[in-house]
């Protein structure tokens, strides 16, 4: 590929295990829309655009990273409103989650996924499907 300014570039090495990984951590944030509220909304777009383009930008960094934040200010805005013991553990789990995947990235890429997958997205996915159902003003 030629960039903009005529200088070439490669794509990223690929790792099929890794591909598979974002597929399934973009298929995990999709499945945020079930719960049709806005955060769920919000998860399964960020998500599916950082984890799709992942698989083939190198420059996915930043998606990420945008993702990364909007997800932590999903859960500030889920602890906030909803600070049950239950919300508080589901975030420990989710940030230890988070920090494993993210020590296991450079290592071991698929396992890395499925660890984010597991360990983040599932637990994300319940906390946000009850917050939706109890505490989001504008669920119909």
């Amino acid at each position: 590929m030629v960039t903009a300014m005529g200088e070439m570039i490669e794509p990223p090495p690929t790792d099929r295990r890794a591909e598979c990984g974002e597929v399934l951590c973009a298929l995990g944030a999709l499945s945020f829309a079930i719960t049709r509220c806005w955060i769920g909304y919000a998860v399964a777009v960020n998500g599916v655009l950082a984890h799709g383009l992942s698989l083939r930008c190198r420059h996915a960094r930043w998606v990420i990273a945008f993702d990364t934040v909007c997800n932590a200010g999903f859960i500030a805005v889920v602890l906030a409103t909803d600070p049950v013991i239950g919300n508080w553990i589901t975030a420990a789990v989710i940030a230890h989650g988070f920090a494993i995947s993210a020590l296991l990235s450079g290592i071991m890429p698929f396992v890395s996924r499925f660890v984010h997958f597991v360990c983040v997205q599932v637990p994300g996915f319940c906390a946000v499907y009850v917050w939706c159902r109890c505490c989001d003003p504008f669920f119909v």
